[in-house]
């Protein structure tokens, strides 16, 4: 744990969500690579952005007395408003708790806006895909997929792995499009790892599944 955990730690949610810049990025990683209380928040955080792409216009996760998010907004004014906020919020007390209470609030309003549906109805049997070492590394595993009312549940297995970390699992919708952040984890001293995550892509629209390292390189892949 290094003399800045308190402040590297309240950029958890910026990270997830994909706001940090480079320096903080590479100083958080850096981070992770020694802090297990660090990344064990990291992975309850990881399903964070597949949840809010769930979330209907005008349900903002935060309620700082400004409108709510305008009819027809959706996730493209939703996440770089809750950016936006992280960033303001760090300028102005670098050490408060309000990234870690806001990365809270978010996720209990996305789970408060799926759960219902989800309790309701019974999820489909898991369908179990294998993922084949790309060349990168000797990394290969398996991923569950579950169909859910809100997108799709995922639960990896991956042995192999390299020492260095991060990494995330990547999700691909049939036709293209930019992948989807489905989960994120730090190197295991045993270099295998068996994480939960989520995705908003519905289980039959799924074309891709990768688990990607440092610098984007796609370890394994299906």
């Amino acid at each position: 744990m290094t003399d800045r955990h308190e402040e590297l730690r309240l950029l958890l949610g910026a990270y997830v969500l994909g706001g940090l810049g480079t320096g903080d990025r590479r100083d958080l990683e850096d981070h992770l690579s020694r802090c297990e209380t660090c990344r064990e928040e990291l992975s309850r955080s990881a399903p964070l952005p597949g949840l809010l792409r769930r979330l209907p216009a005008g349900s903002a996760p935060w309620d700082d007395g400004a409108p709510s998010t305008p009819p027809g907004e959706g996730l493209e004014g939703l996440l770089p408003r809750l950016l936006d906020g992280v960033g303001q919020d760090r300028r102005r007390r670098r050490r408060s708790s309000m990234v870690r209470t806001g990365v809270i609030a978010a996720t209990v309003a996305a789970l408060a806006a799926v759960g219902t549906a989800a309790v309701r109805e019974t999820p489909a049997p898991a369908s179990i895909v294998s993922l084949s070492a790309t060349g990168l590394s000797e990394a290969d595993g398996d991923v569950s997929l579950v169909d859910m009312p809100w997108g799709t549940a995922l639960t990896v297995r991956v042995s192999g792995l390299p020492d260095g970390g991060p990494f995330v699992l990547e999700v691909t919708r049939s036709g293209g499009g930019v992948p989807e952040q489905a989960a994120t984890w730090s190197a295991t001293p045993a270099r295998a790892i068996e994480v939960r995550g989520a995705s908003s892509i519905p289980y039959t629209e799924i074309d891709t599944i990768s688990v990607v390292g440092p610098e984007g390189r796609v370890l394994t892949s299906r």
